[in-house]
């Protein structure tokens, strides 16, 4: 179900690659791979605090995986939660200090903290 999932998800098919990652975490429920998915899947389809559920409990799982803290930083910046997003975006950069997303994250999440000059 996992890497039906992924190809789903690769042909653009969000919804139906929902439904097979909820499959694999119906066999699988603390898997990183099948959080990471569909937590990932969950942020892009609008379901933000799912999103955070599944990428929060992978990131129990692997505290230093950069590509988790990237999705969680971009889903707490989908509802507003500025600390947050920036929190995860600076643990992203400590992993990988050039990473353009991280940098975006970071520098957005300070603006609307209200530290411009911090976004530069």
């Amino acid at each position: 179900w996992l890497d039906r999932g992924i190809v789903r998800a690769g042909l653009d098919d969000l919804k139906g690659a929902l439904a097979d990652l909820e499959q694999a975490a119906r066999r699988a429920p603390d898997a990183l791979e099948v959080l990471r998915n569909r937590g990932r899947l969950r942020r892009l389809l609008g379901d933000v605090q799912g999103a955070l559920e599944d990428l929060g409990r992978a990131l129990e799982l692997a505290p230093d995986d950069a590509q988790l803290r990237f999705e969680r930083a971009a889903a707490h910046e989908a509802r507003g939660a500025w600390r947050e997003a920036l929190v995860d975006a600076e643990a992203l950069l400590r992993l990988r200090p050039d990473d353009p997303e991280g940098l975006g994250l970071r520098a957005s999440a300070r603006d609307n903290l209200g530290d411009p000059r911090g976004a530069l």
